[in-house]
């Protein structure tokens, strides 16, 4: 049974994620993918992807303008609430593409 679109692109976009990150690092910032509604809140999580994460820096992908400056306001909260689930500093900028 062949997958569907959605699968594929889930699974080539794991794999980049994948790639950028040191072997040590893999696991703890996965779970920041995994946890991404904890984090930045259910209601916007359906408009704020966690597109990737490169050299400490969320890259997030907003809905719109607007909510891309609301979330430069909550920007220490974000890091804050990200680095407590990985357990260390690892998370220190926000990116938005």
């Amino acid at each position: 049974m062949p997958r569907d679109k959605s699968a594929q692109s889930a699974a080539y976009f794991l794999k980049k994620v994948l790639n950028h990150l040191p072997p040590e690092a893999k696991q703890p910032e996965l779970e920041l993918f995994h946890r991404w509604p904890e984090i930045i809140g259910a209601d916007l999580a359906q408009e704020v992807i966690l597109q990737d994460i490169r050299h400490g820096e969320l890259i997030l992908k907003c809905a719109s303008s607007p909510l891309k400056m609301e979330l430069r306001f909550q920007k220490n909260a974000i890091l804050e609430r990200a680095n407590a689930i990985l357990g260390k500093r690892l998370i220190t900028d926000l990116r938005f593409i």
